[in-house]
Parts: C-alpha cells; sequence; structure tokens
C-alpha cells in the first residue's frame, strides 16, 4: 500500500526536446544581447532603460507586440518541415500585419491624446511650456511605436517568407533531381 502511493505521488521528469529548448535559449540570448547593445548605445543602466520604453511605449503596447512577436518567432521555427507549412507561413504572416496593425494603432493613438490635450488647455505665455512637454510626451509614443514597430513586422514578413520559399523549393527539387539521376526517394 506504502509503495503504491509512493510511486503515484512521484511525478514522471518533463522532457523537453533539444529543439524547443534551442528555440528558449536562442530567443533569450538574443533579447539580452539586443538589451546589452540598447544600454551600451544609449549609455544608459537597464533600469533606466526599462523605466524609459514603459514611459514611452506602455504596458499595453509592450505586452501585445511582445506576444504578437512571438507568434511570429514561433511560426518562423516550426516552418522546418513541408507538413502544415501553409498553416505555420499564414501564422507568421498574420503576427507580423499584427505587429504592424498594433504600431499604426498606437501611432495615432498618440496623436489622438497629444490634440486631446491641447483642447483642454488656454495657451498662454504662462502654460505653453507645460502644453508642448505633453504634446511631445504623446508624439513621442506615437512615432517611437511605428519607428519600432514597422520595422520589425517587414522584417519578420521577409523572415518567414524567405524560409517558407526556400522549404517549397527544396520540396520541388528533390523529385527533379532524383528524376535526373535515376534515383528512388
Amino acid at each position: 500500500m506504502t509503495a503504491s502511493l509512493f510511486s503515484a505521488a512521484t511525478v514522471s521528469p518533463v522532457t523537453v526536446s533539444p529543439e524547443k529548448s534551442w528555440l528558449v535559449l536562442s530567443v533569450m540570448g538574443v533579447g539580452v544581447i539586443l538589451l546589452a547593445l540598447a544600454s551600451y548605445i544609449t549609455d544608459q543602466r537597464l533600469s533606466a532603460l526599462f523605466e524609459w520604453m514603459q514611459h514611452v511605449f506602455g504596458w499595453g503596447y509592450a505586452v501585445v507586440y511582445s506576444v504578437l512577436v512571438a507568434g511570429a518567432l514561433f511560426s518562423f521555427h516550426r516552418l522546418n518541415t513541408a507538413k502544415d507549412s501553409v498553416y505555420w507561413l499564414e501564422l507568421g504572416q498574420q503576427a507580423a500585419g499584427g505587429i504592424a496593425t498594433l504600431s499604426l494603432t498606437f501611432t495615432l493613438l498618440g496623436i489622438s491624446l497629444g490634440i486631446g490635450a491641447l483642447s483642454d488647455k488656454t495657451i498662454d505665455p504662462t502654460t505653453i511650456q507645460s502644453i508642448i512637454q505633453e504634446l511631445t510626451r504623446h508624439f513621442s509614443t506615437a512615432f517611437m511605436t511605428t519607428v519600432v514597430g514597422l520595422p520589425t513586422a517587414n522584417c519578420l514578413r521577409a523572415l518567414i517568407s524567405l524560409k517558407y520559399v526556400r522549404l517549397t523549393l527544396d520540396v520541388v527539387e528533390e523529385p527533379i533531381n532524383s528524376l535526373e539521376t535515376g534515383e528512388k526517394s
């Protein structure tokens, strides 16, 4: 009885395929390198860099952007075989399109918030400084989301499309090469 309870209480170890752990480690490694590079270029500590990113982008943009980038990278990773390749191509393309749409939406939101801030204020020489500061804060959000999002979306679209083309060319060339050499696959 005790042995059966003990065996029922033990949990079998979870095995993770080397392919999945390679993907996770690669994404984490690239992320760390990009953060180090950004810290070096801006000459800011990492905490100050995160504070600036939260101030400029906000949590909403950062979370949705991260989910969409992760979805696009996952589809890029899964595009290794011809099986379901059309599905993973479409998923990656839609995620990249979502990044572009998200970025343009936040651009328009930032501009709208900036203009909305102007409508509530009386503009005179004593208030002009605070109005300009608030306006530039909203415009900073507007334009930084575009500067980050659109190139990311374009790069992801290109990577996924090129990998799909390479995959389909490999599948098409294999039977042609075997016919030329007389070999059976």
